[in-house]
């Protein structure tokens, strides 16, 4: 109990220290630039600070800070609409200045300070501002909060999931703490970044799940996967036709599939964590991991089809099933042979310093082979620690002399790269989220509540021998996660608007109820999960 309180306290520290950092850093609001940002000799530099409150600054100064001294304070000068101060004297390399504003508020005078790093001769037109002391402590404090949210699941069984989210949302949307250009950096590298957390989550998924439970529950796992995700779709494809899109079928079509399966980056390091029977974790994971793959390719494909019909051409609809087929078998196969000729190498490996840092380069590798093989990095990701996880009984199949099996230490130092890229990846999803009107709230909710009733027929007409605590369980474990967000953002890459196939209010819709459908389904898993195991112990007592 005694770390417990010890890591709670840590968090708070950290939560203090990054809105203390983030007071100091808004407070001025101001930004800054450099011009010309790679200066030669002779030329003269200006420094540009753009103050959005400018009615209210009567004066401001600039301190700067090279070849081992301070120079200044300069007085800067107001043209109408900004604040500049131009010197020819300016070094190559780093030059810190210090932004002084003398602002009135209510009479009174104060000063606030701004520190910003300039790397004069080295930086790119349009170089983001970064505050490294604001991103580390929200870096750490990310971590503190993931481990805390941790040992409250390992308590009290609830999933450190929806914290993280909120943390981002509070990051992001609620105190916006990220300037907008790093934000639009951000949701830029989302694709990037969902592909990372797939890969780590799902290898780590891999690894601890048995060989003979998969193959004896990949029929049922695909039966789930495909029945829930044809419901889903078509059942939101009619409501967004109805209330949204103006009975445009298609577009309604690729926000069911976009929100048509579960996030297999959330459920397989929840359900690896929960106490429950291994056939429930092996179907849920297989499901996830299934559905993410029918999510991307039906959403793509049904983009594709737009997207050229609005040109006069079009995309068959075997392309789509073709593509679905292919992407898993590529995926199962790419995945299996890495798998199957790793094992050979392992036995080497494991014996030299940071051998299992390795394997974690040969997975991104054989991902990204995948993916441009056409296959599923993610299924491949998932077969490859599932074939290491095996070695001893795949090693026997194929008469290697020596095999080997992932040690402890090796699913241990993998657990704690899982732990550290779902912490973030959690965080990463509730900054892509944006306060929306309450009426869009509402259509969210109402877009969850219809997956999870959808779901709850799927898991009933696949499940009945299941018991009745299993089939609750895989009702209530249906979030949506990053890939969802991600497909979310299709109808803005594929220019939807400029081709007429939605209005602009239509494309900005279609992300927003997206993200406030992933946001409801992680708070179900979230409440769900708490609620189920009570009442679950009460009934087995009961029993008894």
């Amino acid at each position: 109990m005694r770390w417990g309180y010890t890591a709670l306290a840590l968090a708070l520290f950290a939560f203090l220290l990054t809105i203390a950092v983030t007071a100091t850093t808004r407070a001025a609001e101001i930004e800054a630039r450099i011009d010309p940002l790679t200066p030669v000799d002779g030329d003269v530099v200006t420094i540009h600070v753009t103050a959005q409150d400018v009615a209210n600054i009567t004066s401001l100064n600039v301190t700067l800070w090279y070849d081992g001294a301070t120079h200044g304070p300069f007085d800067m000068t107001w043209d109408g609409s900004e604040w500049t101060y131009a010197t020819d004297e300016l070094p190559g390399g780093d030059v810190n200045a210090t932004i002084t504003v003398l602002q009135n508020e209510s009479g009174v005078e104060r000063e606030l300070t701004l520190h910003l790093a300039f790397a004069v001769g080295d930086s790119g037109e349009g170089a983001i501002p970064i505050n490294v002391i604001l991103l580390l402590s929200l870096m750490g404090l990310v971590i503190f909060v993931g481990f805390v949210g941790s040992w409250i699941f390992d308590r009290f069984g609830i999933p450190e999931v929806f914290s993280l989210i909120l943390l981002g949302i509070l990051i992001g949307s609620v105190f916006n703490v990220l300037s907008d250009d790093l934000m639009t950096m951000l949701r830029d590298v989302s694709p990037l970044f969902a592909a990372i957390a797939l890969l780590i989550i799902l290898f780590d998924g891999g690894i601890n799940l048995s060989l003979d439970k998969v193959i004896k529950e990949s029929s049922k796992a695909s039966l789930l996967a495909i029945l829930a995700f044809v419901m889903t779709m078509f059942a939101i494809g009619a409501v967004a036709a109805v209330l949204f899109f103006d009975m445009k079928i298609l577009p309604s079509l690729m926000l069911g599939a976009a929100l048509g399966g579960t996030s297999g980056a959330i459920v397989i390091p929840t359900v690896m964590n929960l106490d429950t029977d291994e056939e429930v974790k092996v179907l849920l994971s297989l499901e996830s991991t299934i559905t993410d793959v029918l999510c991307i390719v039906a959403a793509v494909a049904i983009a594709d089809f737009l997207v050229p019909s609005a040109g006069g051409g079009s995309a068959g609809a075997s392309g789509a099933a073709q593509s679905i087929i292919g992407a898993f078998a590529v995926g199962i196969f790419m995945g299996g042979i890495g798998g199957i000729l790793w094992l050979r190498i392992m036995p080497t490996i494991e014996k030299m310093s940071y051998g299992f840092m390795l394997t974690i380069a040969f997975v991104f590798v054989l991902y990204a082979l995948t993916q441009f093989a056409g296959g599923s990095g993610p299924v491949a990701a998932l077969a490859v620690g599932l074939v290491l996880a095996n070695g001893p009984e795949i090693g026997r199949m194929f008469r290697y002399k020596e095999t080997t099996q992932m040690s402890r230490s090796m699913k241990q130092f993998q657990s704690e790269i899982t732990f550290f890229v779902k912490s973030f990846f959690f965080v990463y999803t509730g900054l892509l989220f944006t306060i929306p009107d309450p009426t869009i709230l509402l259509y969210g909710v109402l877009l969850a509540l219809i997956i999870m009733g959808v779901r709850a027929i799927a898991v009933r007409l696949t499940m009945k021998d299941l018991r009745i605590q299993d089939r609750e369980l895989m009702t209530i474990l249906g979030p949506r996660g990053l890939s969802a967000a991600v497909l979310a953002t299709l109808p803005l890459t594929y220019g939807f608007e400029d081709k007429h196939i939605l209005t602009g209010a239509q494309v900005e819709l279609f992300t927003n109820i997206s993200l406030i459908v992933i946001l409801a389904t992680v708070l179900v898993t979230t409440v769900g999960i708490p609620w189920g195991r009570r009442r679950w112990t009460l009934e087995h007592m009961e029993e008894i």
